[in-house]
């Protein structure tokens, strides 16, 4: 795991952990300030990879693919600003589903440190199966209080956010040994 990959996984696992606490802390109105917040963020991460793709810098990592992924971040940042309303009241499928999709890699992990003989594949596991329980409910019986089912939400991001941390520490001393 390069230093960069870790970097970047930290900083979205704290973001995580910030948003569940805001979102835990004001149920309500958090929904639409994280919609905002998100937009804007892949707004500006979509206009970075196009000027990036049209820069001379060689070392750019996605050179056949920058500039369909700048436009497609650039769009999607765009209409989750004007179309938060309607974003949020998909807001719990969304993040049922990236729930899932993570606590599925978080189990391909946990595999891993067991094939290597890492003793604590085990927690990381357990909070796996945990989160991909927390990611069906979401999905698929969304909880009828829209502030209840944020605060959830906000609970299962913290723990995500926690898990990767806990996921780069096991990674990082894998490759150390």
């Amino acid at each position: 795991m390069s230093k960069a990959f870790r970097n970047t996984l930290l900083a979205i696992s704290l973001t995580y952990i910030v948003l569940g606490l805001i979102q835990i802390l004001w149920p309500v109105g958090s929904r639409m300030v994280i919609c905002y917040i998100m937009g804007a963020a892949l707004t500006l991460f979509g206009i970075y990879h196009i000027v990036r793709y049209f820069s001379a810098d060689t070392s750019y990592m996605f050179p056949g693919m920058g500039l369909a992924l700048g436009v497609a971040c650039t769009v999607t940042g765009i209409l989750m600003i004007i179309c938060a309303k309607a974003i949020v009241a998909i807001f719990g499928v969304v993040l049922g589903i990236a729930v899932i999709s993570d606590s599925i890699l978080r189990m391909q992990l946990s595999f891993n440190m067991m094939r290597f003989g890492i003793g604590r594949y085990i927690l990381v596991m357990v909070f796996a199966f945990i989160m991909l329980a927390a990611g069906i409910v979401m999905l698929f019986n969304p909880i009828k209080s829209a502030a209840a089912a944020t605060t959830v939400m906000g609970v299962c991001m913290m723990v995500d956010g926690i898990m990767n941390i806990i996921s780069v520490i096991f990674a990082k001393k894998l490759l150390e040994e």
